[in-house]
């Protein structure tokens, strides 16, 4: 049995550029009916060094870091010693897993906005090994990829409106790699709630409203207990096997959504291996009817207009599901990973 919950990666606080403190970031989160959300501060762990990781109001706060160069920036998680950047990114990831971390290649393909000087942070070290995975869909990347001087005031006050999904070229490269070994794809709404200025309480894209948005939903092993140590095991357990999948929550809540495999009395879940030989048969259920997907080794192979299927594998290969919904993205599955017996 699996037990699925929702949260947020990828936020900012006072330790680097982010406006929130940890009370802000936590209101937000139980506003937004949250179960988690991972701190992820510039090149700091200053929470968790004060203490501050825990459960707080109904809600498990956890700190990692942004390892932040000029470019190839990495979600650092499960760690406990900050991490610097250097010129070697490979030894920075080395780093990490040294540490008994696990790691994601941030907005690997952000072009940024130098009209508004924010400026490129694409990942460019795609010949380093060791890292767990990458953030395939950044909800501030995709918010300010189509940001101008015209459009910003209308974009600033109805933000759902230049929400198009993943980068394709990020979606791309996810399906190459996973093709060569397991890969987890996760979802970072890399949040700051800035103030527009001059306007110092207007946030930009607030923490309240972007917590309602981009969401990762955890399938674990074990219900959470309230024990911090336990709990911080168990989500990290299931984001680096990849037993999730993200999801667009401002058009409908993915809770439920489910792709499984089968295989005689064996079953899997995403993130997870079936070897061919006997019959195959891959389940998708999701909480409302859509446009279902279905991914092989990054090429569509068939679509349904269901809430519903089930389908016969006979070819080994990369196995991920997308939903949409209103002819919107909404729902990105890991794969499940089906190879020949050697």
């Amino acid at each position: 049995m699996n037990y699925e919950y929702r949260g947020v990666i990828h936020v900012h606080t006072i330790h680097s550029d982010g406006s929130g403190n940890i009370e802000t970031i936590v209101d937000a989160a139980r506003e937004a009916k949250l179960d988690f959300v991972i701190l992820t501060d510039h090149n700091t762990l200053m929470y968790l060094k004060q203490g501050k990781e825990g459960w707080k109001d109904k809600v498990l706060v956890l700190v990692g870091e942004e390892i932040s160069a000029l470019k190839n920036h990495y979600l650092a998680l499960r760690i406990t010693r900050p991490v610097r950047p250097s010129f070697s990114v490979q030894k920075y990831v080395e780093e990490v897993a040294r540490q008994g971390g696990i790691g994601f290649i941030a907005h690997p393909h952000f072009r940024g906005k130098p009209a508004f000087l924010i400026f490129s942070h694409r990942w460019e070290a795609w010949d380093i090994s060791r890292y767990t995975g990458i953030e395939v869909w950044s909800y501030l990347v995709d918010w300010i990829e189509t940001l101008n001087y015209f459009n910003l005031a209308y974009f600033h006050l109805h933000p759902e409106k230049v929400i198009e999904g993943p980068s394709l070229e990020t979606l791309k490269k996810w399906d190459e790699l996973t093709q060569k070994r397991p890969i987890v794809g996760i979802c970072g709404v890399d949040a700051h709630a800035r103030p527009l200025l001059p306007f110092q309480r207007v946030k930009i894209l607030p923490y309240h409203y972007v917590f309602s948005t981009l969401r990762n939903h955890l399938l674990l092993s074990a219900p959470l207990s309230g024990e911090l140590l336990t709990d911080k095991a168990l989500i990290y357990q299931a984001l680096e096997k990849g037993n999730c999948f993200f999801a667009y929550d401002l058009l409908a809540d993915s809770t439920g959504f489910l792709f499984s495999g089968h295989q005689g009395e064996a079953s899997v879940v995403m993130g997870e291996t079936l070897s061919l030989g006997k019959e195959i048969t891959l389940e998708v259920k999701a909480p409302e009817e859509g446009e279902i997907r279905i991914i092989h080794n990054g090429h569509l192979e068939k679509n349904f207009p269901d809430r519903e299927v089930y389908w016969e594998v006979k070819e080994e290969g990369t196995y991920r599901i997308e939903v949409y919904l209103k002819d919107k993205p909404w729902i990105f599955s890991n794969p499940i990973y089906v190879k020949l017996n050697k």
